[in-house]
């Protein structure tokens, strides 16, 4: 239990906490107590710090007690370079304004099974969202997904895109012109190519192919094939687009895995929608399964099929794409997918007994993986932890061998 000192120094005040049992529970409520208690006992996002926000309650005329658990995450202060980053890009205010002001267009109207969790409070430092856990939800421990579970998160995926088309429907103009703070692409833009980031992981991608005799020639490429369709507004069935589609920020319904939510609306863009699923696929799963060839197949038939169901209940008008569009779609996002999964990986593979042993000097571990000025750190972890390897290159030569498929004649050196 955390000292009264502790939550006194913490960003969610009596007063935030008051406004919060209000939307729960309503105004004839009295707070027993709360406290912030952690939230999990290993890191689960590199963007915030994830907290348990529990709260104890009396209802008026009401005997017994109450307790509600809310999942808080909060800008986390143990790294100055993380704050930093975090601060700059305003990822809390562009999460805060997505909630605040995108999801009541995105919700207005909408029948249907849920696609994210209720959010209670949310403001440039913190975030305060209905715990499903309470509801049987949980994250899947193995963050390689299974066959049921990837076609879970892709048909979540399909009603928040529907939801996104409906709204700009009954709105008649595109939600990134209405909500445009809340939309701002965070990752691929210029600022983050300047600090050469990219650069550091088309190094990466070459100097692994070179090492298993491939050859890298197109790799950057393309990259700017993929980065030019960024902000394309040419680019067809544009979207409120998640962005970051990694397995953390997925919940999924122990006793039916069918349902699913998304969770962290921080890095959301306006986009082609089928470039959330490429990332959900190569975030994913491993080459083996890709390879078998169905898995891209049964996950975009699930997105189709559910993202159809969504739009012709609650608008029959609106003309559906077929299956066969639907793949040409997202065969045109996989380089999207291949590199965000490059970028991403370094980082996000890191074992927890990584973390572990860098948690008290958590600089290091922004320093060395996250925004790191080198791949040596990333090298030496891939000596020693195989399977962090064996994803980063199966991955790396799997985009080799499809980019000189994509640029036949330039890899051959016409």
């Amino acid at each position: 239990m955390p000292s009264p000192s502790d939550i006194k120094s913490n960003v969610i005040t009596s007063d935030h906490v008051r406004t919060i049992v209000n939307r729960a529970f309503g105004d004839r409520t009295e707070i027993v107590d709360y406290q912030i208690l952690p939230y999990s006992n290993y890191a689960i996002g590199f963007l915030g710090s994830h907290k348990n926000l529990e709260v104890t309650v009396q209802r008026v005329n009401a005997t017994d007690r109450e307790k509600r658990n809310f999942f808080a995450k909060a800008v986390p202060q143990e790294s100055v370079r993380q704050t930093t980053f975090i601060r700059q890009r305003r990822v809390f205010n562009q999460e805060a304004d997505f909630y605040n002001e995108m999801m009541p267009l995105l919700l207005d109207s909408y029948e249907g099974e849920p696609w994210a969790p209720k959010c209670y409070l949310a403001n440039e430092d913190f975030v305060v969202l209905e715990d499903i856990r309470g509801k049987g939800y949980r994250m899947c421990e193995n963050k390689i997904l299974t066959a049921d579970h990837l076609r879970s998160a892709a048909r979540a995926l399909a009603r928040m895109h529907a939801c996104s088309v409906l709204a700009e429907k009954k709105l008649g103009k595109s939600l990134k012109d209405v909500c445009p703070k809340a939309c701002v692409e965070q990752i691929f833009n210029q600022n983050t190519k300047d600090r050469g980031l990219f650069d550091l992981m088309i190094e990466l991608i070459e100097k692994i192919a070179r090492e298993h005799g491939r050859d890298p020639a197109m790799i950057a490429a393309a990259f700017e094939k993929a980065y030019n369709k960024i902000g394309n507004p040419r680019e067809i069935n544009q979207v409120i687009s998640h962005t970051d589609t990694w397995p953390n920020n997925f919940m999924f319904n122990l006793d039916d895995p069918s349902k699913c939510v998304i969770l962290d609306f921080q890095l959301v863009r306006y986009g082609n929608r089928m470039w959330d699923v490429a990332q959900l696929i190569y975030f994913s799963t491993t080459r083996e399964i890709r390879d078998k060839g169905d898995v891209q197949h049964y996950v975009v038939k699930a997105y189709h099929e559910e993202f159809n169901e969504v739009i012709r209940r609650h608008d029959d008008g609106l003309q559906l794409p077929s299956l066969s569009d639907t793949l040409d779609e997202y065969e045109d996002a996989r380089l999207l997918g291949f590199f965000s999964a490059l970028f991403y990986f370094p980082f996000l593979l890191v074992g927890s007994e990584e973390y572990l042993r860098l948690k008290d000097n958590p600089e290091d571990s922004y320093n060395m993986y996250i925004l790191r000025l080198n791949n040596d750190s990333v090298l030496k972890y891939m000596k020693k932890n195989k399977e962090y390897a064996r994803r980063i290159t199966e991955t790396a030569l799997e985009l080799t061998d499809y980019c000189k498929k994509l640029f036949p004649k330039k890899s051959n050196g016409a």
